[in-house]
């Protein structure tokens, strides 16, 4: 079983396991995003950016 470094990009991509606490923090990330305005806007600009894109924000 092989675990990407904490906050490595693309960790998913590569077919590499990820962090139980990287996945917490996307949860915790989703929840603040349902509940604050300002935040959902600025996750909304990243994900509607390409992957390509993405990877260098």
């Amino acid at each position: 079983m092989t675990l990407a470094p904490r906050g490595e990009p693309g960790a998913r991509m590569r077919g590499q396991k990820t962090a139980v606490g990287d996945n917490a923090a996307f949860v915790t990330l989703m929840r603040v995003a349902q509940e604050d305005a300002d935040v959902r806007k600025t996750l909304m600009a990243i994900l509607g950016q390409s992957p390509f894109h993405r990877k260098f924000l």
